[in-house]
């Protein structure tokens, strides 16, 4: 992983499988949540607000929308979402 962005790519090129093979279910959380975060998101939930926070590139937007998304970040939200799904179900 880069050490600015977990998946450095996923607002230009989709991503697949191998992109996430060995992500635990927390960073799958993380990378889809990285998407949001380019995007200035402000998260509700502690610990994304603490770890993007941490993020030098990380800047905070009252006004987010999903509508900011590109085609390649919604469509890799989906895709980070399902496997998160299929993560949960193993891991658990």
């Amino acid at each position: 992983m880069d050490e600015q962005y977990i998946l450095p790519h996923s607002s230009t090129d989709y991503l697949n499988e191998s992109d996430v093979k060995g992500f635990t279910y927390d960073e799958l959380q993380l990378a889809r949540n990285e998407i949001f975060a380019r995007h200035r998101c402000v998260f509700k939930m502690q610990v994304f607000d603490e770890y993007f926070s941490q993020k030098s590139w990380y800047e905070k937007r009252e006004d987010f929308s999903s509508d900011d998304l590109n085609k390649f970040e919604s469509d890799n939200v989906t895709f980070l979402k399902e496997e998160e799904g299929r993560r949960k179900i193993r891991d658990f």
